[in-house]
């Protein structure tokens, strides 16, 4: 929300900003009202799903940890010497599912591991199902929409709204750009640098000041993380994510197309039958692949794919097999991906706290606590400055003349992010031609 300035331009340090711009006022103080304007805009907004964005998704972070739990009845098996063949295995769920069409299997990696089909059920959609791999019995399954993480995912990237959820979070992120651009040049110390206030808050000076400094210096030294977390997180989006990757085709910088089994096939050998799944796995075990995915041929002429896509992607290893000859004939590894599939890939992997294990956990989950404390206090400086009857909307200043700087950047955030440029016009015609009719948006003095 609003910060009070400090000892910085000609706005009082520790008193309330008046309604009232001065005739006199000069550039430098009108420029900082119009961003403290747009600045609680912003927030106003942004604060809500904000912190719905930062639980959740510091709730997702810990499902390697929280599932296991969870499905400890499904995901564990008393370890035994010897198990069934694979196919026997698939036969149970064949009967358990008759309809459903079975994609995936994820072997026993470890033992006291169960094995895990995915499938695809036309009355469910996407499904696990798990088989105790020692005596083939059915342990039950899961329809992966129903699942509590993959419903927190839900909320965290469409709020459960489906696409024009996933339209609001993404114009929630791009507008928390703009909260942080603008909360930088509030908090930027002028005329002459001083570590309270800036990087240390102060204490001492009052309840106001207090909660400013605490809202400005954390945000200060958690907007890199932030920044981070929205630019890593927009490549799922429907509108910013959908152009990326319209810009990584016509550059050649996607996801090369041989990772897909879609590009291969098998050659038929009259009289052949399919290779046993124990046979891809000692492919995979020959080639030093570890807790991968076997993604089983879609037809007769279809590969089996071997999907090794670890927290590190510079493992990443998909290899293609010929499912009758067992002969590899495609292998996509980390050096096959553009540099622009690699930094989107590596952010995803970032984003999630994947990438260097629990430090990286623990860095994402501190920067969206610091979202949430950042929300919190941006409504304490508001419920202490609320005008009565008044929405408390900082007074825009008359005849500012915007610097060449601040339109460019402004520019510049509207073509790159158009949800935002699209916003910008909808909220600066709001805000000139409807707001000021509305009375409990007015300005007030104090504000």
């Amino acid at each position: 929300m609003q910060q009070k300035a400090s000892s910085r331009v000609d706005i009082p340090q520790d008193s309330d900003v008046q309604a009232t711009t001065p005739p006199t006022a000069s550039p430098q103080t009108k420029l900082y009202r119009a961003v403290w304007r747009w600045h609680f805009y912003a927030g106003l907004f942004v604060i809500p799903f904000s912190i719905i964005l930062a639980v959740t998704g510091s709730i997702y972070l810990f499902r390697p940890y929280v599932e296991p739990m969870l499905y400890a009845h499904l995901y564990n098996v008393p370890p035994q010497p010897t198990s069934l063949p694979y196919e026997e295995q698939i036969a149970v769920v064949r009967q358990t599912f008759p309809e459903a069409q079975i994609t995936h299997i994820t072997p026993v990696h470890t033992a006291g591991s169960s094995t895990e089909v995915t499938l695809r059920d036309p009355d469910n959609g996407g499904m696990y199902a798990y088989v105790d791999p020692h005596n083939g019995e059915f342990l039950g399954s899961l329809v992966r929409d129903d699942m509590f993480m993959q419903r927190v995912r839900m909320i965290h990237g469409e709020l459960l709204l489906g696409n024009f959820g996933e339209g609001i979070v993404e114009l929630v992120a791009c507008w928390a750009i703009v909260l942080l651009i603008s909360g930088i040049y509030l908090w930027w110390p002028r005329p002459k640098f001083t570590v309270w206030g800036v990087f240390v808050p102060r204490v001492g000076r009052g309840r106001r000041l207090f909660w400013r400094d605490m809202h400005a210096v954390v945000a200060m030294y958690a907007s890199i993380g932030i920044l981070g977390l929205i630019m890593t997180g927009l490549p799922w989006s429907g509108v910013w994510g959908a152009g990326l990757s319209q810009a990584q085709q016509v550059t050649g910088q996607s996801r090369p197309a041989e990772a897909n089994n879609a590009m291969f096939q098998s050659a038929i050998v009259d009289g052949a039958n399919p290779l046993a799944l124990a046979d891809v796995v000692a492919v995979a075990e020959a080639n030093n692949m570890r807790d991968y995915t076997i993604q089983l041929p879609p037809d007769d002429q279809g590969v089996f794919t071997i999907s090794m896509q670890p927290t590190n992607p510079a493992n990443t290893q998909i290899v293609h097999v010929d499912q009758y000859s067992g002969n590899i004939v495609g292998r996509v590894g980390w050096a096959d991906y553009p540099l622009v599939a690699q930094s989107v890939t590596m952010g995803i992997r970032l984003h999630q706290g994947e990438y260097f294990g629990i430090p990286n956990l623990l860095l994402v989950l501190l920067t969206a606590l610091c979202m949430i404390w950042m929300s919190f206090t941006g409504f304490v400086m508001w419920w202490q400055r609320r005008p009565k009857g008044a929405l408390g909307v900082p007074k825009a200043p008359r005849d500012l003349a915007i610097p060449r700087g601040i339109f460019v950047i402004t520019i510049i955030l509207g073509i790159l992010f158009p949800l935002v440029g699209a916003s910008l016009i909808i909220l600066f015609v709001l805000d000139r031609f409807v707001f000021i009719k509305i009375p409990w948006m007015q300005p007030v003095r104090g504000y």
